[in-house]
């Protein structure tokens, strides 16, 4: 899923995203990622969970 995701932005918009092995997370399951420009440009930093929350979770924070 990450992939396809990625590969529809990196098509449409000309951006990359390089997983942040070093930056803290608020949940273990969560996955940073640095967002790039074509260029090389920094754009920002987007954190990524895949797993769904059981019914009626309460969010983090």
């Amino acid at each position: 899923m990450r992939e396809g995701i990625f590969g529809v932005a990196k098509k449409l918009y000309g951006v990359s995203f390089t997983q942040l092995k070093d930056i803290p997370v608020y949940q273990e399951d969560v996955v940073a990622y640095e967002v790039k420009e074509a260029n090389g440009d920094h754009i920002g930093v987007i954190y990524m969970d895949f797993f769904p929350a059981p019914p009626n979770a309460a969010a983090p924070g």
